[in-house]
């Protein structure tokens, strides 16, 4: 619907554009996720763990101290991979998982490819990390886009009950701080050209914007330590709060949580400034109710009962808000 009547003797048969892609990014609220994965990971390995480690087959990093990469020639893509050995003796390993494997993360990378990983790790530096603890991790997904991705992300403004962290050019992110989660939202196939990887990922031409949750500290959103083999449980595990199918379903409720500033539900059914303000506020409570509960009305009701004004008068306005209320619905796009 590209265009919305005004109703009123003073506005008959005129009409007012609405904006240009409204229906476009209404439409980007369904979700159409696909290449879900787990990405970026860092685990604790510990003393033991780490004792029979290949040093061979690591390379040390040119300043930094205890800090090593697999040492590789023909695979370039085995060096998206980070090791810093503690003075306690256990092992910091950094990765993004589908990089290490891949060169690049346009992939779906769930179970069967989380084990694969533990092999590579097994077999290249005999480490077994299944039992590694889990420091913090990225699990996300790519979006196919219905309006181009620097529209989505300039009318990105919220996400309920988080803090915005970073903005700035083709990313977005917020921030729960209780939870220990972060939330990220950026242009995929930019990030792909930055990192070389456009070709290597075959990512397709349209607009795809990539989400993800970092789980900065796991332990605080899953209540117990979390361990790698965590990751691994297939959707009949026990504990089916720590499976990718739990992580599938926890992106797509942050996902429906983000709040688009364009999001217009209402327009004036009058050209006075009663209903232009009225709009205004309608547009608010629809855009702030995911985060505060706000109620347009019951704001105004209570405004209206703490004012000095008889009983009379009281009634009166709280009759004629409930008709202007009454004539509101949702455009039905």
């Amino acid at each position: 619907m590209s265009k919305v009547e005004f109703i009123g003797s003073t506005a008959e048969n005129k009409t007012i554009n609405n904006h240009k892609n409204l229906t476009e990014i209404r439409q980007s609220k369904s979700i159409n996720f696909y290449n879900n994965q787990v990405d970026f990971i860092a685990l604790r390995i510990s003393k033991e763990d780490a004792t029979g480690i290949k040093m061979e087959n690591l390379r040390e990093h040119p300043v930094l101290k205890n800090q090593y990469t697999i040492d590789s020639k023909d695979d370039e893509h085995l060096k998206n991979i980070a090791l810093y050995f503690k003075k306690d003796g256990s092992v910091i390993l950094k990765s993004s998982m589908p990089y290490f494997l891949y060169g690049h993360n346009h992939v779906r990378f769930h179970e069967d490819r989380i084990a694969e990983f533990a092999d590579q790790i097994k077999e290249l530096l005999r480490i077994d990390i299944e039992n590694a603890k889990v420091l913090d991790f990225e699990y996300g997904a790519f979006e196919k886009m219905t309006v181009d991705t620097k529209t989505y992300l300039k009318n990105l403004i919220g996400l309920k009950d988080w803090d915005l962290e970073y903005n700035k050019g083709n990313m977005k992110m917020f921030g729960n701080p209780k939870l220990g989660l972060h939330y990220k939202v950026y242009d995929a196939v930019a990030n792909a050209k930055v990192k070389g990887t456009l070709i290597k990922g075959c990512f397709p031409h349209e607009d795809v914007i990539k989400h993800e949750i970092k789980f900065s500290n796991p332990k605080k959103y899953f209540g117990r330590e979390f361990y790698f083999k965590d990751l691994m449980m297939d959707i009949e595990s026990t504990f089916q709060d720590l499976t990718i199918t739990k992580l599938d379903r926890l992106l797509k409720q942050f996902r429906n949580s983000l709040i688009e500033k364009t999001d217009f539900e209402f327009f004036p059914k009058k050209p006075d400034v009663v209903h232009i303000l009225y709009t205004v506020l309608k547009n608010k409570e629809q855009q702030e109710s995911r985060t505060y509960g706000t109620s347009v009305l019951k704001e105004v009701f209570d405004l209206i009962d703490a004012m000095e004004l008889s009983p009379s008068q009281k009634s009166k306005r709280r009759k004629s808000i409930k008709e202007l209320e009454e004539t509101y619905d949702p455009l039905p796009f």
